[in-house]
């Protein structure tokens, strides 16, 4: 069978509990990499000895983003690029699940490829879980990736998502 390649390289990472809120190295040190992977079954491979996001601990979660990227504002990637974070927040852990795994199915199938998108994350807090989605660039290319985005997840026409813009 031959590989189904995706469009670049994606990393997904266990996002562990950060020892320091102050200090980006300490932020930095809580990602450890699962694998890095530029085709479906690479993927595969990896993502079906991970756990749903439910099953882990607080203050934890996945992030699964291009390259190298990691989902903070300080990042390289992130930083002064006008980076945003689409925040979606179900209300129930297992909804958080369906989600994730349904931006996981995005990256798959080239959703993510747009040029605005550079990753997807999921948290666990003393808040609930929520899932995430990682954007860069001009007001306009990030609206193009939205449109985008409420169109995968089948948002409906006039929904607002929270948006939180790098300071």
């Amino acid at each position: 069978m031959s590989k189904l390649v995706l469009s670049q390289q994606w990393r997904l990472c266990y996002a562990g509990v950060p020892q320091s809120k102050d200090e980006e190295a300490e932020y930095r040190k809580c990602f450890k990499s699962i694998g890095d992977f530029t085709s479906v079954q690479e993927f595969t491979e990896k993502f079906q000895f991970v756990e749903r996001p439910s099953a882990l601990p607080q203050k934890t979660g996945y992030c699964l983003m291009k390259n190298t990227i990691l989902p903070m504002y300080e990042d390289e990637a992130h930083d002064n690029n006008g980076a945003s974070r689409v925040r979606l927040t179900t209300g129930s852990p297992d909804q958080n699940d369906i989600l994730w795994e349904k931006l996981v199915v995005g990256v798959l199938t080239g959703l993510f490829s747009h040029p605005s998108f550079t990753g997807i994350e999921t948290r666990k807090n003393d808040r609930g879980e929520f899932c995430a989605v990682w954007m860069i660039g001009k007001q306009q290319v990030q609206d193009e990736g939205m449109k985008m985005l409420k169109e995968f997840l089948g948002v409906p026409e006039g929904f607002a998502l929270s948006i939180q813009r790098q300071k």
